[in-house]
């Protein structure tokens, strides 16, 4: 079962303005990446890095950033794919449908910006992480190292035994946080003890009742049960 917490990053001012730097770079070429795969239809991530890999590379000068940002591209395209074949911006031939099939999708400077374990270490001991940026502060690339952290202790526990995967680094209120992915075991499953109630739709209803009440099993229909409206509406019956 997955689940995300939110750790807040307690950086200085100058560390902080060059961590944000990054993800505001990154989402730059991923704007320039969502362009060209709307223009050519690419929806390949094999594809798509082919022809956009060495653009993002000129401008975030790191490989593992770069496939980063591209990766998060194709994702995004999927889930809007996802979504319009779900109908969830209207029928096929709705005037919504049809500007959404043709959007391009856009990223803010400081949306979530994906960090494996790569360009992102935990020392959980010291409760900071290391992470790349694309500016240590003497115009090189490199790690910007000992960021505190913090966050709920239960969370904060949580991402030392659980954290899988990757973590969103977002910048959101003039504030960074840091938002690991947890795998954690299913809960254990048991036998349910006794039953409240059973929906079979609203023209039958099976409930169970008190032998005071009714006979157990019973099954009561919500045509024979009255409509109630606040005042002054006229009540309907769907």
């Amino acid at each position: 079962m997955k689940r995300v917490v939110q750790l807040k990053i307690l950086a200085s001012e100058r560390n902080a303005a060059l961590v944000i730097g990054t993800p505001e770079a990154c989402n730059a070429a991923a704007n320039r990446v969502s362009a060209v795969a709307r223009e050519r239809n690419i929806r390949s991530g094999y594809d798509l890095r082919g022809v956009t890999y060495g653009d993002v590379k000129a401008t975030v000068p790191g490989a593992q950033a770069a496939q980063q940002t591209i990766r998060k591209v194709v994702q995004a395209y999927r889930t809007h794919r996802a979504n319009l074949h779900a109908g969830n911006y209207g029928k096929r031939g709705s005037e919504r449908r049809e500007r959404a099939e043709r959007r391009v999708l856009r990223f803010r400077p400081g949306s979530a910006q994906p960090h494996d374990d790569r360009i992102l270490s935990w020392d959980h001991e010291a409760r900071t992480v290391s992470i790349w940026v694309m500016d240590r502060g003497d115009g090189k690339p490199g790690r910007l190292r000992d960021l505190a952290f913090t966050g709920r202790e239960e969370d904060v526990a949580a991402v030392i035994k659980f954290r899988h995967g990757e973590t969103d680094l977002v910048y959101r209120g003039g504030e960074l946080y840091l938002i690991p992915t947890l795998e954690l075991p299913d809960p254990d499953a048991y036998p349910p003890q006794d039953w409240l109630g059973v929906d079979l739709g609203e023209s039958r209803r099976g409930e169970s009742h008190p032998p005071a009440l009714a006979e157990p099993g019973v099954n009561l229909s919500a045509h024979r049960a009255p409509i109630v409206q606040p005042s002054g509406r006229t009540p309907q019956r769907q």
